[in-house]
């Protein structure tokens, strides 16, 4: 980057404190950061250290930061990763945003054939601390049941980022974490926009893809294997929003609406246990009633506020 145009990009950083990392301009952003004896040098790092948001928008961008928080992360190993580390530089980040480029790279990418991508992951983790994230909406829509394991795929790679990481909010637009062995430990609000369906402009009042997604959120929320019907145990403490579930108005979506949805998925009243007992779908949630009504929200697209982290609002 020119003297003429860095001096005015780092003069903007200093003023608003947010960061967005692209691949054209990302190498430049770090280009002093190991050149003590560059004039600018400590200042750099100064500014640096003063972002409190950080937006990384591609795959590029992520491996630019990834080698400017450690050089060597392509060389580090298992028992490194397990640690965190204190950075030098950008200290004081407080929320990180993942770009649409970079979530649609990690959905494409395979821990074996492309483990740097990994790494990148890992370097990233285990040198920053934020506190509220939010994942981008991929480019990709599961569109139907089949597909749904995509997107749980996708969420099982991410975790590698934010596994240690003791987050206040997880915010995702778009898509559905999947399964609570994805999300952070001691997460206290995780908040999901989901996309309109296309046939929502079509005039379309409901759709069997949106119902099976439906139903999916359902089975991710509700234990079926110890305490049926109930909370699962990892959500219990957790504040769950959900915004603009497509052809459902939020008042549709109580607590009878979500032990309906449940039993008409599994065609019976009542399931059974991993000790082999039949148990009430209903009585389970009946159970957890309290955690249901004041932990799980869904609201309509117009309640809907911009996200903390990217200032979206879908």
């Amino acid at each position: 980057m020119p003297k003429s145009v860095r001096t005015p990009f780092m003069q903007s950083l200093a003023h608003c404190k947010d960061l967005t990392l692209y691949k054209h301009i990302v190498k430049d952003v770090f280009a002093n950061i190991h050149s003590s004896l560059n004039p600018s040098y400590s200042t750099e790092i100064a500014l640096l250290n003063m972002v409190k948001t950080l937006t990384i928008q591609d795959i590029e961008s992520a491996k630019a930061l990834a080698a400017a928080l450690d050089p060597s992360y392509l060389i580090r190993d298992s028992t490194f990763w397990n640690k965190n580390h204190t950075p030098r530089l950008l200290k004081n980040i407080t929320v990180i945003a993942l770009g649409t480029s970079l979530i649609d790279t990690i959905w494409d990418s395979n821990k074996i054939k492309q483990p740097e991508i990994f790494k990148v992951l890992q370097s990233i983790k285990s040198s920053l601390a934020p506190t509220h994230v939010c994942v981008s909406a991929p480019s990709k829509r599961v569109m139907k049941l089949a597909e749904f394991h995509e997107e749980e795929l996708l969420f099982g790679k991410i975790k590698y980022l934010w596994k240690t990481w003791n987050l206040e909010s997880l915010t995702i637009h778009g898509a559905w974490f999947c399964d609570v062995k994805n999300l952070p430990s001691n997460i206290k609000t995780i908040k999901v926009f989901f996309s309109d369906c296309p046939g929502s402009s079509k005039g379309e009042k409901h759709c069997s893809r949106c119902i099976d997604y439906l139903q999916y959120i359902v089975d991710c929320i509700m234990d079926m294997h110890v305490n049926i019907g109930e909370v699962r145990p990892e959500l219990r403490g957790t504040r769950l929003e959900l915004f603009n579930i497509p052809h459902f108005l939020a008042e549709w979506i109580n607590l009878n609406a979500f032990s309906g949805f449940k039993i008409d998925s599994e065609e019976s009243t009542v399931a059974i246990d991993i000790h082999g007992e039949e148990k009430s779908i209903r009585d389970g949630f009946v159970r957890s009633s309290d955690c249901y009504i004041n932990n799980f929200k869904v609201l309509s697209k117009g309640e809907v506020a911009p996200c903390i982290c990217c200032g979206k609002k879908i």
